[in-house]
């Protein structure tokens, strides 16, 4: 199990760093915090399990003549730079679709052949020990700089410098691999290259069963907010989990909608399962709807993901039926200005597309409008099935086949000069007559 230079460097430099943090005076005590936040019961036990888990995974491929005692190192370090550090992610799954889809082709894009490539030929010991800083201080520097405009010359200055190591990286080790070729096409090379695809692979059913139980945790721990009643309580969890299993999705959909209905009986409970399950269905299976009366909702939610306007579920909220997106933010200086999209209608049908954007920022308002005309004409474009060129003027409505359009601004009273909001919003004719905007 012999160590790289490479790996020499980075135990030398964790050492140091440990030994700084354990006796500078100010370090210590936050020092201390963590090491006993990690200590926890909880965090114990699932890394524990995490190397049970491990070592059946690393027995399985032995006994499939996939696994030597050889690669003992290269398992060992999967097991913190991927598997310990995998858990940390767990929140993320919910935020991120298709994690787990992205997180196995990250194993097998290109770049892991080459970041294999890279690490298998070494500096020698004081070249990696000098390297090691550098490349922190250049990586924390352009972390801190790159959402800052003033600072992004030096930015794209030292995203050149990396780039440009990364290059003298893969020619050194093109170089070796050449005059050396004998000892890199070696069965130990290949086993090298493919233990840590093998580890993830199998890694995944770990991650997902870890993943359903704390999502299990969590939806059951703040239960007691939405239904009071012990013996209700117990109930609920049974259905729900009876009722979705390993569906997270769901589950996760059903508990926002007993946060805002609060269930008092189990008819309630079970009135809840029964819409978020045929939500999801009409989700797989969405069924057209006539023009004249709006869109399918579950269809009409996605008209903006392209544009990073990605709408959470179609639900109900109380008597209406409603989704929203999750808020786009152009970003300034001191502030934000947000561009949020809505879908609004009844269970089946979704009446209402709008598309909202609130100037919190005037600096950038420009930059914001521009934003919010370029996204305004591609829902019109998705919701009315053809291109239209929308008014530049602040209030307007316009009528196109059986839809209207209405154009709103609105100026923020009592704000701060330049604050305001403009909102398009596009209805079946029949339903928007009622809704005309402001100064129309």
């Amino acid at each position: 199990m012999e160590l790289s230079t490479r790996e020499i460097a980075l135990l030398i430099w964790l050492c140091i760093a440990a030994s700084f943090c354990l006796i500078h005076p100010t370090v210590r005590p936050s020092t201390l915090r963590l090491v006993k936040a990690s200590s926890q019961r909880q965090i114990v036990v699932v890394i524990t399990l995490l190397y049970v888990y491990l070592g059946f995974v690393v027995w399985g491929l032995s006994l499939a003549a996939l696994w030597d005692w050889g690669q003992l190192k290269n398992t060992f370090i999967w097991s913190i730079a991927v598997g310990i550090a995998s858990l940390f992610r767990i929140n993320e799954i919910e935020d991120e679709p298709h994690f787990f889809r992205k997180w196995i082709l990250g194993h097998l894009k290109v770049i892991a052949a080459v970041e294999f490539i890279i690490t298998f030929y070494t500096f020698p010991l004081l070249v990696e020990l000098i390297l090691f800083p550098l490349l922190f201080i250049v990586a924390s520097a352009i972390t801190i700089g790159e959402d800052q405009e003033k600072y992004r010359p030096a930015v794209s200055f030292l995203n050149g410098v990396l780039a440009l190591f990364g290059l003298m990286l893969i020619s050194y080790a093109v170089y070796m691999i050449v005059i050396d070729f004998q000892n890199f096409a070696s069965v130990r090379t290949i086993k090298d290259f493919y233990t840590p695809i093998a580890l993830s692979f199998a890694f995944v059913p770990f991650i997902f069963v870890l993943y359903v139980y704390s999502s299990y945790r969590r939806v059951f721990g703040v239960l007691g907010i939405s239904i009071k009643d012990d013996r209700l309580r117990r109930y609920a969890k049974f259905r729900s989990a009876l009722a979705f299993g390993l569906n997270v999705e769901s589950l996760r959909r059903w508990q926002r909608n007993i946060g805002i209905h609060k269930p008092s009986n189990r008819d309630d409970v079970r009135k809840a399962i029964r819409e978020v399950k045929n939500g999801r269905h009409r989700e797989r299976k969405p069924n057209p709807v006539p023009a004249e009366q709006g869109w399918n909702p579950h269809v009409a939610k996605d008209f903006l993901v392209e544009h990073g306007l990605r709408v959470r579920e179609y639900g109900r909220v109380f008597d209406e039926w409603f989704a929203s997106s999750v808020p786009l933010k152009v970003e300034g200086k001191w502030a934000a200005n947000i561009l949020t999209y809505y879908v609004s209608g009844n269970e089946l049908v979704a009446e209402q597309l709008a598309l909202d954007l609130a100037i919190s920022n005037p600096e950038i308002s420009d930059e914001s409008d521009q934003k919010f005309w370029e996204i305004a004409n591609a829902l019109t474009q998705k919701a009315v099935g053809k291109t239209i060129q929308l008014p530049a003027g602040d209030d307007s409505i316009i009528v196109e086949g059986c839809y209207r359009i209405a154009i709103e601004k609105t100026i923020w009273p009592n704000g701060l000069p330049g604050r305001f909001e403009r909102k398009i919003t596009i209805t079946p004719v029949g339903l928007g007559d009622a809704q005309e905007p402001s100064g129309a």
